[in-house]
């Protein structure tokens, strides 16, 4: 016993308190699993006291689009086709100030209407630029190919 040390080392204590800590989460992850089987259970046996609550899409494109953006949804494409035009004739700085002028909530709603989704509900202006942009170029290379109708 003499050369044993009866005290834990501080190490030997974190790793101790870090295995009661998982033991601890191991314990709520069972709790959750049951809480959950034994409401879908309920749901199951009482649809009716359980009623599911539905969001009809268009209502969530609209409330993030109507963040009082100013221009209409025509203005934005005739403003993105004469972007893409100045893309290709190989102007890209006044493009891109092109856009800089356009307020968040504008640059927003032309994002939803090119159809760009992000992982983000509220993405910063540099992800919607950068989204809005791609699309952008993707619009160029297919007029290289295409004609498009002005």
């Amino acid at each position: 016993m003499p050369d044993k040390d009866i005290f834990f080392t501080r190490e030997q204590e974190a790793k101790r308190l870090n295995n009661e800590l998982f033991e601890i989460k191991e314990i709520l992850r069972e709790i959750t699993r049951k809480i959950s089987s034994i409401e879908s259970r309920a749901r199951r046996a009482y649809p009716s006291v359980f009623p599911k609550k539905k969001i009809p899409k268009e209502a969530k494109t609209q409330k993030i689009s109507a963040d009082v953006a100013a221009l209409n949804k025509e203005q934005l494409f005739h403003l993105f086709d004469e972007v893409v035009q100045r893309t290709k004739d190989g102007d890209w700085e006044n493009a891109k100030k092109m856009f800089d002028d356009i307020s968040y909530p504008d640059l927003n709603l032309l994002r939803i209407e090119l159809g760009v989704t992000l992982k983000s509900n509220k993405p910063s202006r540099a992800i919607v630029m950068k989204a809005i942009n791609g699309r952008v170029q993707e619009s160029v290379l297919l007029t290289k190919h295409t004609m498009r109708p002005k």
